[in-house]
């Protein structure tokens, strides 16, 4: 009988610590749903950023930050704007920082992925 095994699929969860010491735990398996939202968001602050308008692209980043944060499940209440200003997490590199680190995760192979040595995974 032959497995097929998904658990080689799991990717390793992520953890994103605020200057203020809060730490936001990150499943590193997002829905579909959510990735899609994800490289929507991205692709939007780029073509924002393109256009130089900062003001516009750092909004778009909050929110999308906000979805990013709000996927702990160990939160007792959900992220907001406020929640990004009191944390010192609202300037534009920060939220940058996050959006492009949640976008590498995103991308990241699993450690045991077995198509990470196919050659359909180049």
């Amino acid at each position: 009988m032959k497995i097929i095994d998904l658990s080689l699929l799991k990717k390793d969860d992520f953890s994103i610590k605020t200057m203020t010491g809060q730490e936001y735990v990150i499943d590193g398996n997002f829905t579909t749903e959510f990735f899609l939202s994800l490289y929507d968001a991205y692709e939007k602050v780029q073509s924002t950023i393109k256009k130089n308008n900062v003001r516009a692209a750092t909004e778009l980043m909050k929110n999308i930050v906000i979805e990013i944060l709000n996927l702990d499940p160990s939160l007792n209440e959900p992220v907001t704007k406020e929640t990004l200003k009191a944390q010192k997490m609202d300037s534009f590199e920060v939220l940058q920082l996050i959006l492009t680190s949640t976008m590498q995760q995103a991308n990241e192979i699993g450690p045991n992925n077995p198509l990470s040595e196919s050659p359909t995974s180049n």
